[in-house]
């Protein structure tokens, strides 16, 4: 499930009209179902302090604000940038067809780009590669504990995708080596499909499976033995691995 985002939507009744309240509050019920947008009149509030209390995604404001948060501003100045839409009258924006369709693209863009900016606060590599192998997304992270950071490739070498493609579980999966025996790496290659079984891309990731295992084998009360000492329960051979 895609996380639902956090916003706030900051204005002030000082300098501000009632008509950007109303907008904020047309705004946060037309997308109620992807995210949640609060409001903060900030005559009433210091914005640094409701910041300090709530972990917030996103900003919205008609100016720009000082504040360590991604923002999105709905100027009524014909400014343009990544994350700035001109609404020319905000009493009509919600009524001209044009004016709905412009504010639900570019938001719907600056949300995209928050749910992937979560994406980088993994602590390994994950790239996405579209239906053409090429790559689409990466947030960068190393994908092995010698190198500081991620190259991703632009697109997936041809052998990989054949893997995928001929898996049963559209999957595929290496061992990656590591300088510790405290952390068992796997770089994971999963083939995406869509309802017709047509072939959509791959989702390359690195995980480190020892906690995940860790926590299997307590839960089953189970152990991993060398393969000549088995007896029951779980086992694999000594030299895969050494826990």
């Amino acid at each position: 499930m895609i996380k639902k985002l956090y916003l706030l939507a900051v204005w002030d009744s000082e300098s501000n009209s009632l008509h950007h309240q109303k907008f904020f509050e047309r705004l946060a019920d037309s997308f109620s179902a992807i995210c949640r947008i609060e409001l903060l009149d900030v005559r009433h509030e210091v914005l640094e302090n409701v910041l300090a209390k709530k972990n917030y995604d996103g900003l919205l404001a008609f100016s720009s604000m000082d504040a360590d948060l991604p923002s999105f501003i709905f100027s009524e100045k014909p400014i343009h940038g990544n994350n700035v839409v001109y609404i020319s009258n905000l009493s009509e924006a919600f009524i001209n067809p044009e004016s709905i369709l412009l504010i639900s693209n570019r938001l719907f863009l600056f949300l995209s780009q928050l749910q992937k900016t979560l994406l980088e606060h993994l602590p390994y590599n994950l790239s996405i590669y579209d239906e053409n192998n090429r790559l689409d997304y990466s947030n960068h992270k190393a994908d092995n504990e010698f190198s500081i950071e991620s190259q991703p490739k632009e697109a997936i070498d041809d052998w990989i995708v054949d893997e995928v493609k001929k898996s049963a579980s559209h999957s595929f999966t290496l061992t990656i080596p590591t300088m510790t025996s405290e952390k068992m790496l796997i770089q994971h290659f999963q083939g995406l499909y869509d309802e017709n079984k047509r072939y959509q891309g791959i989702v390359e990731n690195v995980l480190d499976l020892k906690p995940i295992l860790k926590n299997y084998l307590n839960e089953t009360g189970q152990a991993i033995v060398p393969w000549s000492d088995v007896t029951s329960g779980a086992s694999i051979k000594n030299d895969d691995f050494d826990l």
